[in-house]
């Protein structure tokens, strides 16, 4: 895997963390690595593969079977992608998020 993009800093409700939509170079699964510094669940996290024409929940919250998001705690998530993806994230909480960091891993070749 390789380091596609990273950020951190304070994010607005609903403002795409990524200034441009990532797009993988192969098709394959990506790695989003992600840390904040509020405590809040995952359910509220949205992510994107049409840049921003529709938004998915990430997760269910507590008893969902995806991870939760901890302040000041990293969580790892997997998924499938295209190479015609383009994926973007989002918080849908009330006020601004401080991101620790969020980065996003793509496949180095396509297997």
């Amino acid at each position: 895997m390789a380091l596609l993009a990273e950020i951190s800093g304070s994010r607005a409700q609903n403002q795409k963390w990524f200034a441009t939509d990532l797009t993988p170079p192969y098709d394959g699964m990506i790695q989003i690595h992600l840390a904040i510094a509020e405590g809040a669940s995952t359910d509220e996290f949205q992510y994107t593969l049409d840049g921003g024409t529709n938004w998915v929940k990430y997760g269910t919250g507590s008893g969902g079977g995806q991870p939760n998001a901890v302040a000041n705690s990293g969580i790892v998530v997997e998924m499938p992608i295209s190479r015609t993806s383009r994926f973007n994230i989002r918080h849908i909480a009330t006020g601004s998020r401080t991101v620790l960091f969020c980065q996003v891993h793509a496949p180095l070749l396509n297997l």
